[in-house]
């Protein structure tokens, strides 16, 4: 936390092009975000129901004419708490009391678990399931931009946009583990493998609440020598 106090400090005394400083304030800032999460349990939140319904549309190449219906009751998201810059980090300075960050990061596998889970597909080919599911995500790449601003000498951070560019591997289990639970597995993960938009909104929903959560549970500006 000093040591962030301190990056952020020397920021105005350095020329724009020191990467290596930004980059070392973007660690900082999620080192301390992950304990918080860690520390005030923002690495489990809840997440509402999803529903999504299909008819005669094209998912993929392959998945023509589609018809059905996914749905869930509401679910939990877990995550390691494992975020890494990706990449070297953009700053913007806006006039004297305000800098933007853009950055890559990368995060580690989640686990997103719906305890109630229906899906129905009458075509291309018929396949219904009910029960629960549990999706275990992989490594995933995302963008960051966080904004640091001073207004009337009180310093505020906020997480603006926490978006996925790009999911890991995908592995769904439908419960209860059994023989057939895993035949309609397969059909499943075709599914979530060519069409995993809706997968993407709930993983940018956590990210964003996850780290916006931590940071307004003690606010990392506190440190800092303003």
């Amino acid at each position: 936390m000093l040591k962030l106090a301190t990056i952020f400090f020397c920021l105005g005394a350095v020329i724009a092009s020191d990467v290596d400083t930004y980059n070392g304030l973007v660690d900082e800032t999620l080192f301390l975000a992950q304990q918080l999460m860690v520390q005030y349990k923002f690495d489990t939140l809840p997440l509402p129901p999803i529903s999504v319904s299909y008819k005669n549309e094209k998912l993929s190449p392959s998945w023509n004419d589609v018809t059905g219906s996914v749905s869930t009751g509401p679910g939990t998201v877990v995550n390691a708490t494992g975020i890494h810059r990706n990449g070297d980090a953009k700053i913007t300075l806006v006039d004297d009391d305000k800098m933007v960050i853009d950055v890559g990061i990368t995060t580690d596998p989640m686990v997103i678990t719906f305890l109630k889970f229906d899906i129905s597909f009458s075509s291309p080919f018929p396949i219904s399931s009910s029960g629960g599911m549990q999706i275990k995500v992989g490594q995933n790449d995302a963008t960051l931009q966080i904004t640091f601003q001073k207004n009337t000498g009180v310093c505020k951070l906020n997480i603006d946009t926490a978006t996925v560019t790009g999911l890991g591997s995908v592995d769904l289990l439908i419960l209860p583990d059994t023989w057939w639970a895993e035949v309609k597995d397969k059909g499943v993960d075709y599914y979530l493998g060519n069409h995993n938009d809706d997968l993407k909104i709930v993983t940018n929903k956590y990210l964003q609440t996850a780290l916006q959560s931590a940071v307004e549970k003690v606010n990392p500006c506190q440190y800092l020598p303003f």
